[in-house]
């Protein structure tokens, strides 16, 4: 093939040239030393010229050739317009060739060859070319036996798409391997990259850089001190003090590996990402740019306007805004936070997901809610189960701290006024419900806790007990306050037991009750529709002396300092006090009610036992028949009526709505 020299330098041209002197001062020293080697070496041969001119001067000889010479060493041959031979040296001037093997061509406007060690200066527009590479320089110095070209000034490599310049280097072209110091730039096509030092591996295509090293690519900057670039897949490796700026933001890690084929860009150790709506860190970084996904590995935590994400694992999706957080995982938003061995959320939508010790934290409210499996939705309503064991809600206030637990647990909204303007959330769970509490403990089927009140809802033969007291009814309303249970309203078959000892208790029912109490201790009381109640007069030193049976449509009960201290009858009560010697088991039990600790929760972890809550109480007929309205019905009476009735219709259309 033949190789045009003229059109090589217009591709690619060479301008940095040096003063003569200062080659001729190199060249003096190079031979000067290839000069005081003395080995047996091959003869200069030259095998034509248009011109010869022979001068022999004493020991010595010069041989002078013009027009297209052509000379021969070893297995080299060179080509030039003239040359000057004289024992092992040649001089040649002149579109310099050298033809080293199928591969391997030089081209220089001047050559000095030493033929004892077969070395060589090439200088002014040197190109040297090995196979697909191809080196620029003003000056260069080749071992022609060895295969080793070195220069001490800007040189210019051309590698496939690559070209890589520096201010000295060498190339070996039998290990295929050149080394570039000082003010070392790589062009590619993706990037460009100035650093110290570079060593390029032309058999792996593998470019390792060593020194403070910046690398420009499209609107992007990269600083590291140490790493790699393979010219033909364009894999890129950075590491020590690894910094990865753009338009949009800086990414820093111990090591970066940037994977163009995959698209995929890696930092591994002490890795961050930080732009102008997120920050990430973790000890691995991986970003698929054409899939838009970053996996955040070990110590993974990142924040966004949205909230605080913290696992092993976290997982983006930023075309679907999808969050997977994996290992220890946590969401934390302004006032709330999610956390779970495995948590999925959907920023975009605000719906999430979570496998495995979810723990939903309300920190306004001081609320926390436990569970295997959780379902957030955007308008800050959940669900939670467990596949075993129960999940259970923690409240925490200034005095105490309530536990409730249930088969499963959610939250819903709900309007609040007419024009569905206002809402509140509504906690509700079922079935099998238990809550416990230093001063409170309850079983039902189901419950409600309306939030905006702190009211909670017993349904399904619910059964309370605040310290000696027992609450059952098919209803019981609840409202706390920081102190605890404030209001209990009983509805349906109500009763409500004092327990004084294992044989005695105070005993009241009724249709409706309504406690009040203060710091956990009675207040007062009202029971309403068909009132009974069975209390025990005890002498002075506490001895029972008589139970008093008393019947009529409803009471009052006054309280002080949780003692009984004063009871209203209305409407023609009847009443029967029996002595305690006397007395028969109607004279000091009600029907169809009675004291049961059975299911009570005595501790926190009661909560989580599930046991069938046999009905404690039979189907029961009115003692007392309710007046008609014709009678002669006192105000309070006829106004707890209205109530009631109305709170009837209430519950009827809720449970059309239903």
């Amino acid at each position: 093939m033949a190789i045009n020299k003229k059109t090589l330098q217009q591709e690619h041209p060479v301008t940095l040239r040096l003063p003569t002197f200062i080659l001729v001062f190199f060249s003096c020293i190079a031979f000067q030393a290839i000069g005081q080697q003395d080995t047996i070496y091959d003869p200069i041969r030259v095998i034509y010229s248009d011109k010869f001119i022979a001068v022999n001067s004493g020991e010595s000889s010069t041989q002078s050739y013009t027009g297209s010479v052509k000379i021969v060493h070893d297995t080299t041959y060179f080509f030039c317009d003239s040359a000057i031979t004289s024992e092992a040296f040649l001089r040649a001037f002149g579109d310099v060739t050298i033809l080293k093997s199928d591969t391997i061509n030089t081209f220089s406007d001047r050559l000095y060859y030493n033929a004892k060690s077969s070395r060589a200066r090439l200088s002014g527009n040197v190109i040297l070319i090995n196979g697909e590479e191809q080196l620029f320089t003003d000056t260069l110095v080749y071992n022609l036996s060895e295969d080793i070209a070195s220069y001490q000034d800007t040189a210019l490599m051309l590698s496939g798409t690559s070209k890589l310049s520096s201010l000295r280097g060498n190339y070996n072209m039998n290990l295929k391997i050149a080394k570039f110091y000082v003010q070392v730039t790589l062009i590619d096509s993706s990037f460009t990259l100035l650093t110290d030092t570079l060593i390029y591996d032309l058999a792996s295509s593998k470019a390792r850089y060593y020194g403070p090293s910046y690398i420009e690519q499209e609107d992007a900057k990269i600083y590291a001190e140490e790493g790699y670039y393979n010219t033909e897949t364009q894999d890129a490796f950075f590491e020590k003090n690894a910094k990865y700026t753009s338009s949009t933001g800086v990414a820093t890690a111990d090591r970066m590996l940037y994977v163009p084929k995959e698209k995929k860009i890696i930092l591994d150790g002490n890795a961050s990402v930080k732009d102008s709506t997120y920050f990430a860190q973790a000890d691995i970084i991986e970003y698929y740019r054409q899939d838009s996904i970053i996996t955040l590995n070990g110590n993974a935590y990142f924040e966004d306007d949205q909230g605080i994400a913290q696992g092993d694992i976290i997982t983006l999706y930023q075309k679907t805004d999808l969050i997977e957080i994996f290992g220890n995982g946590r969401y934390t938003s302004e006032n709330n936070s999610l956390a779970s061995d495995t948590l999925i959320y959907n920023s975009a939508t605000e719906v999430g997901k979570t496998l495995g010790n979810a723990v939903y934290e309300d920190t306004l409210n001081s609320r926390k809610l436990y569970a295997d499996r959780l379902i957030y939705n955007a308008d800050g309503t959940y669900r939670a189960y467990n596949l075993s064991g129960r999940p259970y809600l923690e409240q925490i206030n200034a005095f105490d701290t309530t536990y409730l637990s249930a088969d499963t647990l959610f939250s819903r909204k709900v309007t609040t006024d007419s024009l569905g303007l206002d809402t509140s959330e509504i906690f509700i769970g079922y079935p099998n419900v238990k809550v416990y509490s230093n001063g409170f403990q309850a079983v039902s089927d189901s419950l409600a806790y309306a939030m905006q009140d702190s009211s909670l809802t017993l349904f399904g033969n619910p059964y309370a007990w605040a310290d000696t007291s027992q609450f059952n009814a098919d209803t019981i309303v609840m409202k706390t306050v920081d102190e605890g249970v404030r209001n209990v309203d009983l509805y349906g078959k109500a009763n409500i037991i004092n327990y004084l000892d294992s044989v005695y208790q105070d005993q009241i029912k009724g249709k409706v009750i309504h406690a009040l109490l203060d710091s956990q201790q009675m207040e007062s009381m009202k029971v309403i529709g068909n009132a009974e109640t069975i209390y025990f007069l005890r002498d002075e030193i506490g001895l029972y002396i008589a139970a008093n049976k008393t019947i009529c449509s409803y009471i009052d009960f006054i309280f002080e300092s949780g003692e009984l201290k004063d009871i209203k009858f209305h409407t023609d009560p009847v009443s029967k006090m029996v002595p305690i010697a006397q007395a028969q088991q109607s004279d000091v039990k009600l029907t169809n009610i009675k004291w049961d600790e059975s299911h009570r929760p005595m501790e926190k972890d009661d909560i989580f036992v599930v046991s069938d809550r046999s009905i404690l109480v039979e189907e029961e007929t009115d003692i007392l028949e309710v007046k008609e309205e014709s009678d002669a019905l006192d105000d309070f009476e006829k106004a707890t009526r209205e109530v009631l009735n109305k709170q009837k219709d209430k519950k009827g259309k809720s449970k059309g709505r239903e």
